[in-house]
């Protein structure tokens, strides 16, 4: 093969290992920021705990300054509820979004197999002929 031929042999090789890892590059990017926008929800999620945990501790102050008042307990606390109960549907739509998006993730990684390599085969493997016909 001439140095020309050669050169062009390089050339190639050297595109082709640039567009697959540009290809990996491009991947990888778009899976993170995927990964950030599950974080998000996840950070989301746990935001909405924290406030559901302190319209509890709202609830119980609450009764307990009604009850001090002689006022209706249940109307110190009633709109608190109600938060409480849009909060935990909330998170119920959160989760199963967080759900899908970590199982497409996760399939998106499975995917990533090379599809243009074949699969590697196993060696043939080497037998040694034995005659089975008896000796006389």
């Amino acid at each position: 093969m001439d140095m020309d031929g050669m050169m062009k042999k390089l050339g190639d090789a050297f595109n082709t290992a640039r567009d697959k890892v540009l290809d990996l590059t491009d991947k990888a990017g778009k899976k993170a920021g995927e990964v950030y926008d599950v974080a998000k929800l996840k950070i989301r999620l746990n935001d909405i705990r924290r406030d559901i945990s302190s319209l509890y501790k709202e609830i119980g102050q609450a009764a307990y300054n009604a009850r001090q008042a002689g006022e209706d307990v249940s109307a110190a606390i009633g709109e608190k509820c109600g938060e409480i109960e849009r909060l935990y549907s909330e998170m119920e739509e959160l989760s199963k979004e967080v759900e899908q998006e970590t199982g497409e993730i996760m399939d998106a990684f499975a995917d990533d197999e090379p599809a243009d390599e074949p699969a590697a085969e196993p060696a043939p493997v080497e037998t040694e002929v034995v005659d089975e016909q008896p000796k006389e």
